[in-house]
C-alpha cells in the first residue's frame, strides 16, 4: 500500500509537471481526465498526511520511543504539522526537549522537508532575528539531504518502477549525489564515537555530500580494517537498539543500508572508499588533500567526484584544525580549496568549536527523556552554574582530586563566591554558586561533594547510584580508565550536568580542547547557552526560571573553565585547606 501511494503521488506530480511545460489547456479528452484525476490523487494525499499527523501515526522510519506518558504541554506557537511529521517529531515532549528543532521553527516559517521551498527562511512575524550564520548551513543541509528528500528524489525516478527482476537504481546517471558514509554505536566510548560521526556530518556539509548513517559494530570495523575489533565491539554492540533510552537518532538522516541497493552502490562496500584525516599520527589520506579538488599526490584523481567516501576513525575535535586555524591559514588549507566550501567553512565556525560540535550533535540526536535528572538535582536559582567532569584515564587513584580543588579555588577566587559568603551577616547567605558533578567512579562524586562545599560554598548535584556490573567486573568498558558508572552512567552524568551556564572544570593536562568525553558536555552547554541569548522568545520559559539574566539586555557572558590549574596559572591561589 506504502509503494503504490508513493508511485501515485510520483505519477500526479509528472502529469501535472508535463500539463504546466506544454501549456495543456484543451477541455475534455483523455489529457485533461488524466490531469483532473492526478489534482485528485495530489489533494487525497495531502489529506492522508493531515489525518497521519492528527492520528499520530508515524511511519517506518521513525526511531523515536512510545513516551506518551510524558506530559508537556504544547507551546502557544505549535511547529507546523508538516514539519513534525516529516521529521517524525509528532510527540510534543521531544520536540522541547531539541534546541536545534525549537530553534529551526520557532524562528522560521513552514518549511518543506521535500525541498520545495529551500530557499525560503522567512522571518516570523514576532522577531526580527535571523537564524545564526552555522543554524543556516545546516538547516539548508538537512532539507537538501534528507531521507525525505531522497525519497523524493527515487520516486520521480524510479516511483512507477515495479520490476523485481531489474529493480530502478538512482545511479550516478541519474543523481549527482555524491555520498559521505558514517559509523557511530552506543553506549560505550560515546566521546569517540559520536565525534567520529559528527565529523563525517562535519565533512558531509563542507563539501556539500549527503550523509548516510551505519551503525559500528564487529563486522563494520573489520570491513574497514580497524583496530581492536574483537575486544571493542564483539558481542558489545548488537544494533542501533544499543543506544535504546540514550539518544534518539533524527530520522532524516538516510540510512546506508537501506539506501545502498537504491542508490547503486557495490554489494560488498568496495566502492566506499576512505578519506581519513588522522592528526595523531600527521596521516592523511590522499582523498583528503583536498575532498573537494585534484588530489594533491599528483594522480590526477579529482577527489570531489569519487561518489562514495568515508570519513574514517576521525575521533577528535577539530579535524586537520579546520576549526581554529587563522584566515591565512585556511587561505592554504591543504583539505579544502573550493571557495563555496570555504565560506562555508567559515559560518559554521562563525560561533566557535564547542557551539558547531553542540549544534551538529542537537541536530543528529535527542537525549531520551528517561534520562532526564529529578527536579530536586537541579538548580535554577543560583546565580553560576558550572558543571565538574573528574576523569581519571588511568595514570591516577580514584581519590586523586587535587587539580579539581585547585580549580574550585580558582572559581571561588574569581567569581568571589568565598568572600560573598564570608562577608555576609545573614545567617542564610544566599548561595552563590551551583556545581554539577560527573565522573565515572562513585568515589570521587564522593570526595568531590565535600569539597566543593568547603573550598567554594557552593552547593552541588550528583546522579550517583551505583550500578550493577555483571561477574564482579570493575567496569563495564573495554578500557581500564573507564570506571565503574561508564555506558549509561556517563549518560545520566551528562543530562544533569548540561544545565550548568556558566563555567567548568576538568582535569585535562595538555589539552587545548577538552577530550571528546567532557567535550560532549561543554559542546551541549555551549550550544544552550548561546541558543538561549540569540532566540531568547524562544526559550523565555528556561530564562524565566533561571536567576542568572544578567545576559538577556546585553553581551553573553564568558564561560569560565579550568582544565589545567599549573599551565592556566590558576594555581598560585592561597587555599581554605592545606593537603
Amino acid at each position: 500500500l506504502e509503494r503504490g501511494y508513493l508511485c501515485a503521488c510520483a505519477w500526479g506530480r509528472r502529469t501535472i509537471r508535463m500539463a504546466i511545460s506544454q501549456s495543456i489547456i484543451e477541455v475534455g479528452g483523455r489529457r485533461s481526465v488524466r490531469i483532473i484525476l492526478a489534482l485528485l490523487i495530489l489533494f487525497v494525499s495531502h489529506r492522508i498526511n493531515q489525518f497521519q499527523f492528527q492520528s499520530g501515526s508515524t511511519s517506518s522510519q521513525n526511531q523515536f520511543p512510545d513516551i506518551s506518558d510524558v506530559s508537556i504541554s504544547r507551546p502557544k506557537n505549535s511547529p507546523p504539522a508538516s514539519f513534525l511529521s516529516s521529521m517524525n517529531l509528532t510527540r510534543d515532549a521531544l520536540y522541547e526537549k531539541n534546541y536545534f528543532y525549537r530553534a529551526w521553527m520557532e524562528l522560521s516559517s513552514d518549511i518543506d522537508l521535500a525541498g520545495t521551498d529551500k530557499n525560503k527562511f522567512q522571518q516570523s512575524s514576532k522577531r526580527n532575528s535571523r537564524h545564526l550564520a552555522p543554524m543556516e548551513i545546516v538547516i539548508r543541509y538537512i532539507i537538501e539531504h534528507s531521507h525525505q528528500q531522497l525519497q523524493l528524489e527515487w520516486n520521480e525516478a524510479c516511483g512507477l518502477s515495479t520490476s523485481a527482476v531489474s529493480p530502478c537504481v538512482l545511479g550516478a546517471t541519474k543523481t549527482q549525489r555524491r555520498f559521505v558514509v558514517a559509523s557511530y554505536s552506543c553506549p560505550l566510548e560515546s566521546g569517540n564515537r559520536l565525534h567520529r560521526f559528527m565529523n563525517g556530518l562535519l565533512w558531509g556539509i563542507l563539501t556539500n555530500r549527503t550523509l548516510l548513517w551505519r551503525y559500528q559494530d564487529y563486522a563494520i570495523c573489520e570491513e574497514y580494517g580497524e583496530d581492536g575489533c574483537i575486544d571493542q565491539y564483539l558481542n558489545r554492540t548488537k544494533g542501533p537498539l544499543d543506544c535504546d533510552g540514550i539518544i534518539i537518532r533524527s530520522p532524516w538522516i538516510p540510512s546506508y543500508e537501506e539506501w545502498k541497493d537504491k542508490l547503486g552502490f557495490a554489494s560488498d562496500h568496495s566502492d566506499i572508499v576512505r578519506a581519513e584525516v588522522w592528526d595523531g599520527q600527521k596521516m592523511y589520506d590522499n582523498t583528503t588533500l583536498p575532498y573537494d579538488g585534484m588530489d594533491a599526490a599528483g594522480s590526477n584523481n579529482d577527489n570531489d567526484r569519487i561518489r562514495v567516501v568515508r570519513t574514517g576513525r576521525q575521533v577528535s575535535l577539530d579535524p586537520g584544525r579546520i576549526l581554529t586555524s587563522s584566515e591565512e591559514e585556511l587561505l592554504s588549507h591543504s583539505h579544502l580549496t573550493n571557495a563555496e566550501n570555504l565560506a562555508r567553512l567559515r559560518s559554521l565556525r562563525s560561533e566557535g568549536v564547542y557551539f558547531l560540535y553542540g549544534m551538529l550533535f542537537e541536530s543528529l540526536f535527542t537525549l531520551d527523556p528517561s534520562l532526564d535528572p529529578p527536579k530536586e538535582l537541579l538548580n535554577d536559582s543560583a546565580p553560576q552554574t558550572i558543571f565538574l567532569h573528574s576523569r581519571h584515564s588511568g595514570q591516577f587513584q580514584d581519590t586523586y582530586t587535587w587539580p579539581d580543588q585547585l580549580c574550585l579555588q580558582w572559581f571561588a577566587h574569581t567569581l568571589g563566591y568565598s568572600q560573598n559568603t564570608s562577608n555576609s551577616n545573614d545567617n542564610n547567605p544566599p548561595t552563590p554558586c551551583h556545581v554539577y558533578l560527573m565522573s565515572d567512579r562513585p568515589k570521587t562524586v564522593s570526595l568531590l561533594t565535600d569539597l566543593v562545599g568547603n573550598v567554594t560554598h557552593c552547593t552541588n548535584t550528583f546522579v550517583g547510584q551505583e550500578l550493577q556490573l555483571p561477574n564482579g567486573a570493575s567496569s563495564p568498558s573495554f578500557w581500564n580508565e573507564h570506571g565503574p558508572r561508564a555506558g549509561r552512567g556517563f549518560w545520566q552524568d551528562v543530562a544533569l550536568s548540561i544545565h550548568a551556564r556558566d563555567g567548568m572544570i576538568a582535569f585535562q593536562p595538555n589539552r587545548v580542547l577538552c577530550r571528546t568525553s567532557t567535550a560532549l558536555v561543554r559542546e551541549m552547554v555551549e550550544f544552550k547557552r548561546v541558543l538561549e541569548h540569540h532566540y531568547q522568545e524562544v526559550f523565555r520559559g528556561e530564562l524565566f526560571t533561571r536567576s542568572n539574566t544578567s545576559f538577556i539586555d546585553g553581551e553573553l557572558s564568558e564561560f569560565k573553565q579550568c582544565m589545567n590549574p599549573w599551565r592556566e596559572k590558576k594555581s598560585d591561589l592561597p587555599l581554605n585547606s592545606g593537603n
